[in-house]
């Protein structure tokens, strides 16, 4: 571990999806352990937020994790992510508000609570 950040994203996915392409999952040769951002399309809520980066790493998605699962599974749970979407995602690019740069790996919480923007949110 060389550094970096866990944090936490909401955003809002619009008609044009999140636009990103990700890698890996269970089972694949090129990243076995974890999906990865490999590409973020321009227009997309991800470009338009402009935190995240290819290479990023997606640990979970609105409290579902994605650690362990297929390529596919992790598909399928972007693809039916609507309205606001919580993002936890591990980062070699330290954000701002970034406080976890250290040497040893940061910790992630078991569950995480919804923040208050999520109270009456309807999808």
């Amino acid at each position: 571990w060389n550094g970096g950040c866990i944090y936490l994203i909401l955003l809002r996915r619009g008609q044009e999806g999140l636009g990103i392409k990700i890698t890996g999952g269970r089972g694949s040769k090129r990243s076995p352990h974890g999906i990865i951002i490999t590409h973020i399309e321009e227009g997309g809520a991800i470009y338009r937020d402009g935190r995240l980066h290819a290479g990023d790493e997606l640990l979970m998605i609105n409290n579902q994790s994605l650690v362990g699962l297929t390529h596919q599974e992790a598909v399928d749970i972007l693809r039916s992510a609507t309205g606001l979407v919580q993002l936890v995602v591990a980062s070699r690019v330290s954000q701002p508000s970034c406080h976890c740069t250290g040497t040893d790996p940061p910790r992630v919480p078991r569950r995480l609570q919804a923040s208050k923007a999520l109270e009456g949110e309807g999808g």
